[in-house]
């Protein structure tokens, strides 16, 4: 409850409406370089641990990325730079998305219950990739091992934090 002071006496007495909230202001500044980094953060432990998981290359990750815009095409298609370019070009604008989602929830909330949210979105990343969009996308289907649920995670961790770190400095610049 707000104190207000009394117009007459001058003394201080409650208010019968409650405060309000303070105002949560969303970063979108912050929102998109935690999105670039943790989608970075994400392709390189992708890169690096789901040959140990499945065998093969580093690259069947950037196939299988590149193989939303393609189709199941891009499974057959030889290495080189295009693959790499298409597979960015389709992982940094979603990964600008699932951040903006993410800063939308943790915008304002603790250090600790921002990297909660972070988890629990990593989790469910995971769960969309390797379960829901591979009924649409087979190909899909080979992030289904522990070390893509570890990259998962690392990707929400890491948007989460990175988006606290750029609030915090935002937030200081701003008084």
């Amino acid at each position: 409850m707000a104190v207000i002071t009394h117009r007459r006496h001058g003394r201080k007495i409650p208010s019968r409406q409650p405060s309000r909230p303070p105002i949560r202001y969303q970063d979108w500044d912050a929102s998109g370089w935690a999105g670039l980094i943790g989608a970075f953060a994400f392709l390189a432990l992708q890169l690096g641990l789901t040959p140990m998981a499945i065998g093969g290359g580093p690259w069947e990750i950037i196939k299988a990325i590149a193989g939303v815009a393609l189709g199941s095409a891009a499974m057959v298609r030889p290495p080189g730079l295009r693959l790499i370019a298409i597979a960015l070009a389709v992982l940094l604008p979603v990964a600008l998305v699932y951040s903006r989602l993410l800063s939308s929830a943790i915008s304002g909330r603790s250090r600790a219950t921002g990297l909660i949210l972070g988890a629990c979105a990593g989790l469910f990343l995971y769960w969309w990739h390797a379960y829901a969009l591979s009924w649409l996308m087979p190909w899909l289907s080979l992030w289904r091992h522990p070390l893509s649920l570890v990259a998962h995670l690392a990707w929400g961790l890491s948007m989460a934090w990175v988006y606290q770190q750029f609030y915090a400095a935002h937030a200081f610049l701003r008084r």
